[in-house]
């Protein structure tokens, strides 16, 4: 899971962690797991020093996003490009490219986030990169 938050000093910070495993036939295990997201993204923008909030909530991608780099997890910072989905502005496709059109190319050639129909314009930015995408334990 990736939640991009602006700060209200103007950057940007983009949480990222694994989404807690859950049963999709069963409300209660879904709800539990968005829960612990919650928990965890709450967790790691609270470690960050004091100063750095509030945090206004952007968007998230739930899936995978381009650019290799965000699944390393010694990266602190990445430029990062974002654009909104058809299924509103909360839900972005997201990534790093060297520059807005190869961003869309990226995008474009992934079935998965095609399918989200993201539209511009895109919005490039510097941000932090906390978290990882190891598995999360309780």
């Amino acid at each position: 899971m990736f939640r991009l938050f602006a700060a209200a000093s103007g950057s940007a910070f983009l949480v990222r962690f694994r989404m807690p495993d859950f049963s999709s036939v069963n409300a209660d295990s879904e709800d539990h797991a968005y829960g612990q997201a919650e928990r965890i993204t709450r967790d790691l923008l609270d470690a960050l020093p004091s100063g750095c909030g509030p945090f206004t909530f952007i968007g998230a991608l739930e899936g995978y996003p381009v650019g290799d780099i965000l699944f390393e997890d010694t990266v602190s910072s990445a430029e990062l490009w974002w654009a909104p989905t058809r299924y509103g502005p909360a839900w972005l496709v997201l990534g790093t490219a060297v520059d807005e059109s190869s961003f869309w190319r990226l995008v474009n050639d992934d079935d998965d986030l095609n399918r989200l129909g993201a539209h511009g314009p895109a919005t490039c930015q510097r941000v932090a990169i906390i978290g990882t995408l190891a598995a999360q334990t309780d």
